[in-house]
């Protein structure tokens, strides 16, 4: 296995090897809002943590009129402010073969696959 060593510190490193993993996720309360996004990861569930504001704020901001005429206007906040916004479909490694990569080489395509995350 490849590593680093930090020479003041005689500790080594194993080198980390991220890919890019794609992510369907939907609304969790409302239909319509399927969406993708691109996340440089080492393996699926550290995709969807590192995305996991991203598909948040996404959602309530695709979503933003549904939440505000959700609101308790006794109690001053939304029904679904403590509820997670989105829910994940799928999260699957972004290769040549899949179906999806064709639309995301394609710079037109670009703001269906926001890329999150650097590669190192």
């Amino acid at each position: 296995m490849p590593h680093y060593t930090n020479t003041q510190n005689p500790i080594d490193f194993p080198q980390m090897t991220k890919q890019l993993y794609i992510i369907q996720y939907d609304s969790a309360h409302w239909c319509g809002g399927e969406s993708h996004c691109v996340v440089w990861a080492e393996n699926a569930d550290e995709a969807v943590l590192e995305a996991s504001v991203f598909m948040e704020d996404n959602m309530r901001e695709l979503f933003s009129d549904e939440y505000h005429n959700e609101f308790d206007d006794e109690t001053e906040t939304g029904f679904y402010d403590d509820e997670q916004a989105y829910t994940v479909n799928w999260c699957e490694p972004l290769t040549h073969e899949h179906e999806h990569w064709e639309y995301f080489q394609d710079p037109t395509q670009s703001d269906f696959y926001p890329v999150i995350g650097t590669p190192v």
